[in-house]
């Protein structure tokens, strides 16, 4: 791939003596300018306005759209003259006559909000009501003020509204999930059946099983499922069937799961994935694997779901073989190329079985970069089949490693009874572990530090020569009796 350098001068020039520049042009001089720190006023930045300001002058070869207008909004959160920049990007909307058009109008609030005026940005929503009523109105603001994270603001309008429908409500329900407030999104489900003559329909029913899904309430699942039950039912879609599997699965009622799962049509590969993965965090790897077959034998073709599910089953349950197997199926048989995640599953599953070094050979043929969680998973199948070689490569790439993981390999020093080694090998480390260069003040206020440092010495002096722990030897350690006698700090490969 070609690599092309830009510059802000470029950008300057091409926004200037295009011809007759489009609106795409005019995102891409916005977008340009807004990635460089130092940016000026020109012909397309007023002077009168902050040279950082992102708001713009209305010329004669500027064309203006509402997706570019949301740009300068989004903007004002993080600008030092947020205000001022806000008040005028305000009044060239009102100027443009995008007045009250229903995602600016929401792009506005959500501006206001976010700069401490809330006192405007309900005038306005009050406003707008009065200005556009119609149900279409609303529902496109509630739409845009989930999007912008503005709950409350939505709920406010929600109520003053005279028109509404199962939209309405249905993106009430479906913005509080996406925006992690399961208990509203339920408590705005028994509000809709009990405070209004709608009746909540498919739409509905699948965000409040999600909301449950996340909770884990058992209790509220079933009572969804009720609902969804009564006055002749709704059909149940794929969606729906997937929910339904889903939301029982992850409450910890798998029979009921099951139950679903035999009772719905399975045409739809979401259905099956929902059943081997719930199979799967339940620990019934037999299970997922003969739903599996029937997967098959039903002439549904698996995804890449299916086989993370597949794996993680093999995983859990130790069937290294097995997820040998499936890992191999995707990409022979359904020609579906392995993911990070599925090469996560993989090592977590290879490191488990006690195929360590063939874990780290399947990290090093990766196509794709490992993440920290893989890494994390060779530490601690290395220190499990005590091999500090593999744990120390592990570390290594961990960039932000955690007190945990050198805690994970304190230990696995300890069992081997190769501190010398370690301290030969990869004396950073070592220098890390031992800190010779900490003050003991940082040390004596983090007790996490601290623990971790008692943890390393206490190692030291169990198993270490004493010229390794004379190299180890702060004075402010010397001088700490529990950290030559002590216990091992009970710490958690977690932290």
């Amino acid at each position: 791939m070609q690599r092309i350098s830009i510059s802000i001068s470029g950008i300057r020039r091409f926004s200037v003596t295009s011809p007759s520049p489009s609106s795409a042009s005019n995102h891409v001089t916005l977008a340009g300018k807004k990635a460089f720190s130092f940016l000026d006023s020109d012909q397309t930045f007023p002077r009168n306005y902050h040279h950082q300001s992102p708001l713009y002058k209305v010329s004669s070869f500027l064309v203006v759209d509402q997706r570019l207008l949301k740009q300068v909004l989004g903007s004002c959160k993080s600008q030092s003259n947020s205000k001022s920049v806000l008040l005028q990007a305000h009044a060239h909307i009102l100027k443009l006559g995008y007045g009250t058009h229903p995602t600016l109008v929401a792009s506005i609030v959500a501006a206001y909000r976010r700069c401490s005026l809330s006192h405007i940005a309900r005038r306005l929503l009050t406003r707008f009501l009065s200005l556009s009523p119609g149900v279409s109105n609303t529902n496109l603001v509630i739409e845009s003020l989930m999007i912008n994270r503005e709950c409350g603001l939505a709920k406010k309008l929600l109520r003053k509204a005279s028109d509404r429908n199962v939209i309405t409500w249905n993106l009430m329900i479906g913005g509080y999930v996406r925006n992690v407030q399961y208990e509203e999104a339920l408590r705005t489900l028994k509000d809709m059946i009990s405070f209004s003559d709608i009746k909540p329909n498919k739409f509905s029913f699948a965000s409040a099983l999600a909301a449950c899904a996340r909770l884990g309430d058992l209790n509220r699942a079933k009572w969804v499922h009720s609902l969804m039950m009564t006055d002749g039912g709704v059909e149940l879609n794929p969606i729906l069937c997937t929910a339904l599997v889903d939301v029982y699965a992850k409450c910890g009622d798998i029979k009921s799961s099951r139950e679903v799962f035999y009772g719905v049509e399975r045409d739809d590969v979401s259905v099956w994935n929902a059943m081997i993965t719930g199979f799967a965090t339940h620990g019934l790897a037999e299970e997922a694997i003969r739903v599996f077959s029937e997967m098959e034998g039903g002439h549904v073709w698996p995804d890449s779901i299916t086989f993370l599910g597949m794996l993680t089953a093999c995983s859990h349950c130790g069937l290294l073989e097995e997820g040998k197997g499936y890992f191999d199926l995707m990409s022979q048989r359904y020609s579906i190329q392995p993911k990070l995640e599925h090469y996560g599953a993989m090592v977590d599953l290879l490191g488990r079985g006690g195929k360590v070094k063939e874990a780290y050979e399947l990290i090093e043929s990766m196509p794709v970069e490992p993440d920290l969680v893989i890494w994390r998973s060779l530490l601690s199948s290395s220190r499990t089949y005590k091999n500090p070689k593999l744990a120390e490569t592990a570390i290594q790439n961990l960039s932000k490693a955690r007190s945990g993981d050198y805690v994970l390999l304190s230990n696995i020093y300890s069992s081997t009874k190769k501190w010398e080694s370690a301290q030969k090998e990869n004396p950073d480390l070592w220098k890390w572990l031992t800190s010779q260069e900490q003050p003991p003040e940082i040390v004596s206020s983090n007790p996490v530090f601290l623990a971790l440092h008692k943890k390393v010495m206490t190692n030291l002096n169990k198993h270490a020569a004493p010229e390794t722990r004379a190299a180890a030897g702060q004075p402010w350690v010397k001088g700490w009796d529990d950290f030559k006698r002590g216990r091992d700090a009970p710490i958690s490969g977690n932290q």
